[in-house]
């Protein structure tokens, strides 16, 4: 028996079958920013696997006191992006989850495509990350920044500049000493 051939012969059947099977769904959901304990998303699907059929839900979790959802215009435009309105509606929500729901089916797209941005007003995100769940498939978990950790990097970048500051001073006033 020959092992580089049949190693050889192995190694083809399985780039064969990689090659053969379908593309895993890659939709995308990622944190916007925040402002007034509202958080923003944007959900992109990539190109003609990913698919949005009518009344698929997209579910948001992670959350504490929601007290709001709305769906709003996306942001910016992307190059390259198709955008999307109105593909969504606003469905309900607990103290701690917010559903959307799709009202027509999108497929037959070959391009990316952004859809509205989700905003979703609540006291907070207490483990740091959002899980979106998407047609009952879970997403990746979406990291959000807590305003304060935001704010308290803020502070940290300017005390360490003002550091930086003083410190250069000392080495100027030192080697005019020398």
């Amino acid at each position: 028996m020959d092992l580089k051939n049949l190693s050889f012969g192995l190694a083809l059947t399985g780039l064969g079958i990689v090659g053969l099977t379908t593309q895993a769904q890659a939709y995308e959901f990622n944190f916007l920013g925040s402002s007034n304990d509202t958080y923003n998303f944007e959900f992109v699907t990539n190109g003609a696997n990913d698919i949005i059929q009518k009344d698929d839900v997209l579910s948001i979790s992670g959350f504490t006191g929601i007290s709001d959802i709305q769906l709003t215009r996306y942001i910016d435009d992307v190059a390259g992006v198709l955008p999307a309105t109105d593909a969504f509606t606003t469905t309900s929500y607990t103290s701690d989850t917010a559903i959307f729901t799709a009202v027509a089916n999108l497929d037959n797209i070959t391009r990316d495509v952004r859809y509205q941005t989700f905003s979703i007003t609540a006291a907070g995100v207490p483990s740091g990350f959002v899980n979106p769940n998407f047609g009952g498939n879970p997403l990746n978990p979406t990291p959000v920044p807590e305003p304060l950790t935001v704010l308290g990097t803020l502070a940290a970048l300017g005390f360490g500049s003002r550091c930086q500051k003083e410190f250069a001073k000392k080495q100027s006033a030192n080697s005019e000493d020398a």
